[in-house]
């Protein structure tokens, strides 16, 4: 997938996609970044983003136009998403010296799926987002290593970043619906962020 990615005419001229993305999204992105992202990612069937036929056929009576770009947008939002993992990711080195321990000890971690990690290019990155920053507290999130472990194997990258990102109805700090990350760095109960988890319904990657 790697050699031609294509490139889009402005009216200015032709623009490389990695230039579109990075200005569209906000994120340096490089061309090899991209073909990384897309590689890793599951295929996308335009079917995956029609809606059913009975809720087809509610909006088309009420002259609700067929959005003919959802497919392509849902493709760029997925590798954006997944360029920003691997470009701020953590490397097994990096992660070593945060919690303090020998990278046998990190590799353990990994098997035992208590360390969130990516194989990029036969090396292990580890996303940036369980990690408290520096601060009084450094080291992994408190009680992640518990989400983690009960996640199943095989879920895509995408899918783990929305479950610990993605406000939740059950989580609630001052009324408000809370992320499991969010929740877990404010204190919040280990017991009550991990029924979030038991109760999703999962897609392997």
């Amino acid at each position: 997938m790697a050699a031609d990615i294509e490139t889009r005419d402005t009216g200015g001229g032709t623009q490389p996609l990695e230039q579109l993305l990075s200005e569209k999204f906000g994120i340096k992105m490089a061309r090899l970044d991209i073909e990384r992202a897309l590689d890793a990612l599951p295929t996308i069937h335009q079917a995956s983003v029609a809606l059913p036929a009975a809720e087809a056929a509610m909006y088309d009576a009420a002259d609700f136009g067929e959005d003919q770009d959802a497919y392509r947008r849902k493709m760029l939002d997925n590798v954006a998403a997944y360029t920003r993992l691997l470009s701020t990711a953590r490397t097994s080195a990096e992660v070593s010296a945060l919690l303090e321990v020998d990278p046998s000890r990190i590799r353990q971690r990994v098997a035992d799926r208590t360390l969130w990690a990516l194989k990029d290019q036969g090396k292990w990155l580890f996303p940036a987002l369980q990690f408290e920053p520096e601060g009084p507290r450094p080291g992994l999130v408190r009680g992640l290593d518990k989400i983690l472990s009960a996640l199943p194997a095989g879920l895509h990258p995408l899918a783990v970043e929305g479950l610990l990102t993605t406000p939740q109805d059950q989580l609630r700090d001052e009324g408000k619906p809370a992320s499991i990350l969010h929740w877990l760095r404010s204190g919040g109960d280990i017991a009550a962020a991990s029924c979030v988890v038991e109760q999703q319904r999962w897609a392997s990657a």
